[in-house]
């Protein structure tokens, strides 16, 4: 850690910081109206570039939240409706085939017994996407270059539109759950029924009259953007998620966006004290969604106690690590979490540049919530 930067707490994160488990990290913290934002480590282990709170990172699926928001900002401009039909604005999936069984061989399949709602890709329930285990339809996902990862597919969306066409949905819609591809579908529907670009509406919609510095589907010029690593047995390396320099060919709020701990918070904000949409429209979002069967097919994606609103999860129950009830929020691959606690007027961002291992989070995550809580 660099001489005379302020320490995290607890020690616990110092200590990942100071070992090389986390190369750095930057936390911003909400209590009432105190804000508190901290930064250790590296934001690249080759050059020593230190982590800061302007560092800018790619947040992962911490980008789904935003998708969750300029949803329902549409939805409140009269551009979508939440149980209309995604057909409406994406006829190549009209026709789309459902597996007979979510695990089964892709040459199984049925079709749709009720069409897909703009609130099936909002809460997962759609079809689209991965369950908890590997599956043929998971593979094939990967084969078509469509299948999740912490950035979004390096396609133009009308291609991603089609590989995702002549695949089957994992079940039929609102009968199961599945991560990840329903925000890239509604990332294209967002744009077709806005007719505007994706970009813009998250320009317009949310930086801007947050007044954010940084939110955005690539980093400004000349950014200091923190570098991914993955963790495996020989020790932390960089991850290549693809150019840097530019807007990539497909714009999506699955996984695609960059900012700074600080700026997330206020946007993580917005969903509790809103400005740019409805209270009820935000209290919307982080409502539990799911039924008991849902959450069970969630998986390890939901820990014990919590179900899924429109893309955040939702705690259901007091958690023992501090969120209370009605607390939600999300995590990204990059290595992010974000938390927000109404009932304790708390919330809380934390970015670092360690990859998520699996469903088990960073171990940064324990100790986060810790100081958020302290």
């Amino acid at each position: 850690m660099a001489p005379g930067r302020p320490t995290l707490s607890p020690a616990a994160l110092d200590g990942l910081v100071a070992d090389g488990t986390v190369p750095g990290c930057s936390v911003a913290l909400r209590h009432g109206n105190d804000i508190t934002v901290v930064a250790a480590g590296l934001a690249d282990l080759g050059t020593g570039r230190p982590f800061s709170s302007d560092t800018v990172h790619r947040v992962s699926s911490l980008s789904k939240p935003v998708a969750a928001l300029v949803t329902m900002q549409q939805v409140e401009a009269g551009a979508l409706a939440l149980d209309e039909r995604i057909s409406t604005w994406l006829p190549e999936l009209a026709d789309v085939r459902v597996l007979t069984e979510p695990h089964g061989r892709l040459d199984e399949t049925q079709p749709l017994r009720r069409p897909v709602l703009v609130r099936h890709l909002l809460t997962m329930t759609s079809g689209f996407g991965v369950l908890r285990e590997e599956t043929p339809l998971s593979e094939a996902l990967d084969e078509a270059a469509v299948a999740p990862g912490p950035a979004p597919p390096a396609l133009p969306p009308d291609e991603v539109l089609a590989r995702l066409a002549a695949l089957p949905l994992a079940f039929q819609p609102g009968e199961g759950w599945a991560y990840h591809t329903s925000t890239d579908v509604l990332s294209i529907l967002l744009a077709r029924a806005a007719g505007q670009g994706l970009d813009d509406l998250v320009e317009l919609g949310v930086r801007a009259p947050l007044g954010v510095e940084v939110l955005a589907f690539s980093p400004p010029h000349g950014a200091d953007v923190a570098t991914v690593y993955d963790p495996r047995p020989g020790g932390l390396t960089p991850v290549d998620h693809g150019a840097l320099d530019g807007p990539p060919p497909f714009l999506s709020l699955s996984a695609g966006l960059f900012t700074t701990a600080p700026d997330y918070l206020r946007v993580l904000d917005e969903l509790v004290r809103p400005t740019t949409v409805e209270p009820a429209s935000a209290e919307l979002i982080h409502t539990p969604q799911l039924t008991d069967d849902q959450v069970r097919a969630a998986g390890d994606f939901l820990p014990p106690g919590y179900s899924y609103g429109f893309q955040v999860s939702v705690a259901v129950r007091d958690d023992p690590q501090g969120p209370r009830r009605g607390s939600f929020g999300w995590s990204g691959g990059s290595g992010c979490l974000a938390v927000a606690d109404p009932a304790a007027d708390r919330a809380g961002v934390l970015l670092t540049n360690r990859q998520l291992g699996g469903p088990d989070g960073s171990p940064a995550f324990r100790p986060f919530l810790a100081a958020m809580y302290r």
